[in-house]
């Protein structure tokens, strides 16, 4: 397994899975409103990031990208499904760029949901549904790429960054999961009072920012701890 954490925004793991390796990404992009130097920053950071990255690998880019994609141009058609929601905007326009330049596949596009479900964001009033969230792969890998697929390699990642950070840093005990900060628990305990039972889109947006963070967190610690030779 090799990992690397580019930046806050960004950060790598390689599995080796079988029968092809497993490239996956995390990506945080900066919002709508955001510099457009900082976004150029961004995009310029992760085409290097997919650069390393062996052509044989089947690849996951998955993250936090805020973007709307929306409706898919007549070029677009192999890249970007029918189902995006909302009208395209300027982070939109520069992900749909890079999707067909590197030719990827917006994977959550091309699923067909219900709208609702479609949506990976909603308005504290919950009358706005917004898809900007996204789930990418090599356009070769399409078809190998499902709901569970992604579910899958999401949880061995994790499972393996745990389990290396334990060997390089030493296991902790915790009585929470380590990457619940106190706010993101109150959040989490907050939406298990309500009638639904079900958590709500800025819950798990924040439960994913936690998780980014905690990852970043025990690579730092991995690589401080290969460079002690511990």
């Amino acid at each position: 397994m090799e990992w690397k954490a580019y930046s806050e925004r960004l950060c790598y793991a390689r599995l080796d899975a079988h029968p092809t390796p497993l490239s996956i990404i995390s990506a945080y992009s900066p919002t709508e409103n955001g510099e457009d130097t900082e976004k150029d920053a961004f995009y310029s950071l992760l085409k290097e990031c997919l650069k390393a990255i062996p052509r044989k690998d089947v690849l996951l880019i998955g993250g936090d990208l805020n973007s709307k994609l929306g409706k898919q141009l007549l070029d677009e058609e192999k890249n970007i499904g029918k189902f995006a929601i909302g009208e395209r905007n300027n982070n939109g326009q520069r992900l749909a760029e890079l999707i067909v330049f590197l030719d990827l596949v917006a994977m959550n596009t091309t699923i067909q949901k219900k709208r609702r479900k479609l949506a990976t964001w909603i308005s504290n009033d919950r009358k706005t549904r917004n898809q900007i969230d996204y789930i990418l792969t090599n356009r070769r890998w399409r078809s190998a790429i499902n709901d569970t697929t992604i579910q899958n390699a999401w949880n061995n990642l994790a499972q393996s960054l745990h389990k290396a950070a334990e060997k390089a840093v030493g296991a902790t005990t915790r009585k929470n999961n380590p990457w619940i900060s106190g706010e993101t628990l109150k959040l989490i305990l907050d939406r298990n009072d309500a009638t639904s039972k079900k958590q709500d889109a800025s819950t798990i947006k924040e439960k994913r920012k936690a998780v980014n963070r905690f990852l970043l967190s025990k690579i730092k610690d991995i690589e401080l701890a290969e460079a002690r030779g511990d």
